[in-house]
């Protein structure tokens, strides 16, 4: 009896190991296959962080028993160094003074969430704005990104946000509204703000979807040398109340998990198809820069996908070259969603990178020391 369990439990882990390997393997071909075709596949990239994890515990308990099983998920770990690389980085988490070189461009980019004023109502007419600009003042950037820019054309209700950010020194600005409301009283969209001359600017249009903000670039003269530097807010999978609800009925699989689950699943698959487009509508941009270019922003997907791995291209990201750990980005639902970026020019150097894990919008600001050669 004891015999056939063990033969059983042994067949089990095999089973189990090559299915894990195989589904594995399938997200190594992420970042060549577009999204919007290939979803399924797409999906499962969602997944990598678990099966990374399941993966090498796996290779941990074929090696207590001294199995050859062991070299399978091995194999597979190796192979998938690609996708490990994006999305841990293994340095130190730079120092939080603010120390920089004399000769760097220091960006800071932040989905600011409408500055939090949605949240007015629930907190007895306060938000968090006005913390959200002390800390970009005290970070002292020369460039900011920022998605989700709320501006207000009256101050009745909602403060102005342009002339407080200007305030702080930053006299050059590019904000490109794509939202509007109340008759254009209300407007949304991605911005750039520099304490560094704009020489250009331009707004490019996403062909596949309207919902997504637009790329936006500027070119800012720094030292006598330009630099292009692009924002965006890539589409979203627009997650309403009612979804984060279903979100909840999956986990506690309530009577209405299925159907939760279909509409959920839905609206990725929407998503991934849009931010295919736009990803390699942004990769042509990017090919086309007479400049170096530094490009900041919410893709709205992880670094194992092919969003990712189009934008970045040859490109580095400030993150894995000086960032440590997983590196989340979006301070709401999974522990390791990375989605916010800063990826700069092979030409030019990161010498730092910072995460500041503050509960005022539903993305955490990042910032980057760029050197310019």
């Amino acid at each position: 009896m004891a015999g056939a369990l063990q033969r059983f439990a042994k067949r089990f882990f095999i089973t189990c190991t090559i299915v894990l390997v195989i589904v594995y393997l399938l997200t190594c071909f992420i970042p060549y296959l577009n999204a919007g075709k290939y979803w399924p596949i797409a999906v499962l990239g969602l997944g990598f962080p678990l099966m990374l994890v399941l993966l090498i515990t796996f290779i941990f308990i074929w090696a207590i028993v001294r199995s050859k099983w062991a070299f399978l998920p091995l194999i597979a770990l190796i192979v998938s160094w690609q996708q490990i690389s994006v999305f841990f980085a293994f340095g130190k988490p730079s120092a939080e003074n603010n120390s920089r070189h004399e000769n760097s461009l220091r960006v800071l980019n932040w989905n600011v969430s409408s500055w939090d004023e949605a949240n007015k109502h629930k907190n007895g007419g306060q938000s968090h704005r006005k913390a959200m600009l002390a800390l970009i003042k005290s970070q002292d950037a020369d460039i900011l990104c920022l998605q989700e820019f709320f501006e207000f054309e009256t101050s009745n209700f909602y403060e102005p946000n342009i002339p407080a950010v200007k305030a702080m020194g930053y006299p050059y600005y590019y904000f490109v509204p794509h939202y509007f409301r109340y008759r254009g009283a209300y407007r949304m969209g991605v911005a750039i703000f520099s304490k560094h001359p704009i020489t250009d600017t331009a707004v490019v249009p996403y062909k596949q979807n309207s919902a997504a903000d637009n790329l936006v670039y500027a070119d800012i003269s720094v030292g006598g040398k330009i630099i292009r530097l692009m924002t965006t807010h890539l589409q979203s999978v627009r997650f309403n109340p009612v979804d984060y609800e279903g979100i909840n009925n999956i986990a506690n699989t309530d009577d209405n998990a299925l159907e939760a689950s279909k509409t959920i699943l839905s609206k990725i698959i929407r998503a991934y198809r849009s931010r295919s487009g736009q990803a390699e509508q942004v990769r042509e941009e990017i090919d086309k820069s007479p400049h170096p270019v530094i490009i900041c922003g919410d893709f709205n997907d992880v670094p194992n996908s092919y969003t990712y791995f189009t934008i970045r291209g040859d490109l580095t990201d400030a993150f894995i070259a000086k960032g440590a750990g997983i590196g989340k980005t979006l301070r709401i639902l999974g522990p390791t969603l990375r989605i916010d970026y800063i990826l700069a020019d092979k030409t030019l150097s990161i010498s730092r990178f910072n995460k500041f894990n503050v509960p005022y919008s539903d993305h955490y600001p990042i910032m980057a020391d760029i050197l310019l050669k």
